[in-house]
């Protein structure tokens, strides 16, 4: 990615064109793939050993539903932007459009997105097992609509201090996006695992969720000097990023498109 990325100032622009209209410009979708996990795998293949040939009624339809289970499954929610790779490591969480000039090439950091995520949560089990994503934003006062692609990398407490991206340091990176969180962000990672269960307490009608767990303060919040464990930076480096002007009549696309070898980044304006 040593080539100028051109959609990187057009983001930015349209970004703080929008940030009138609220949080909007914060808020991105994010899509991975959800593989089938190893115990479904060997459901299926039981599953579908146990089958043979199918003889009995309803086989065919467990065949099938064995079939469904083994397939690679989208997976979608919403994420916080935290800026460019490089401002988080500056400590500014945004994406700054003077800060990429489109007649030099510029630091592979300036086109990296980023957001954070707990160790525990799915989507890094997801980026395990396949690291590709795609961010997507609908943008309303500049009615656009971009969707970023690329690679999914996430930043650890266990990675090593001497790993970087451009002229970033990835350990450097994590730690500033973690003094920048609020005090009830941080205190988040100190939730329980997200997504088991949670006790309910039987006192009438339906029960009551259990919030002691949730409910931190004082000196249980955790520490600006140190982010926990459970705190990862993720990065997307775009390969893609696909921009749609709905103003106008026709509409506006372009396709930003790197290539690999060179590090350079092709544009191609294409129909809507």
């Amino acid at each position: 990615m040593a080539g100028t990325a051109a959609w990187v100032p057009l983001l930015a622009k349209a970004l703080d064109l929008n940030r009138s209209a609220g949080p909007v410009t914060l808020y991105a979708q994010l899509a991975t793939i959800r593989l089938p996990t190893p115990a479904q795998r060997a459901e299926v293949a039981s599953v579908v050993q146990g089958l043979g040939v199918p003889r009995e009624p309803g086989a065919d339809g467990e065949r099938a539903w064995a079939t469904r289970l083994a397939q690679p499954r989208p997976s979608n929610r919403t994420v916080v932007f935290r800026g460019m790779l490089s401002e988080v490591a500056k400590g500014r969480g945004k994406l700054v459009a003077s800060a990429v000039d489109s007649g030099q090439e510029m630091d592979p950091a300036r086109a990296v997105l980023t957001f954070c995520t707990d160790i525990r949560s799915s989507k890094v089990a997801e980026i395990a097992a396949c690291p590709w994503g795609e961010l997507a934003w609908y943008l309303p006062k500049t009615r656009e609509q971009w969707r970023v692609s690329g690679r999914l990398t996430v930043v650890s407490h266990g990675m090593p201090d001497g790993l970087s991206l451009g002229s970033v340091s990835l350990a450097g990176a994590r730690q500033s996006a973690w003094e920048r969180l609020s005090d009830s962000a941080r205190a988040q990672f100190a939730w329980p695992t997200p997504g088991e269960s949670r006790p309910r307490y039987d006192y009438g009608s339906g029960g009551v969720l259990d919030t002691g767990p949730f409910e931190l303060s004082g000196d249980a919040l955790p520490s600006k000097e140190h982010a926990l464990d459970t705190f990862c930076l993720v990065l997307l480096e775009p390969d893609s990023v696909d921009r749609l002007e709905l103003k106008g009549e026709p509409q506006s696309r372009t396709i930003f498109a790197l290539d690999a070898a060179s590090g350079d980044w092709a544009r191609e304006d294409v129909n809507p």
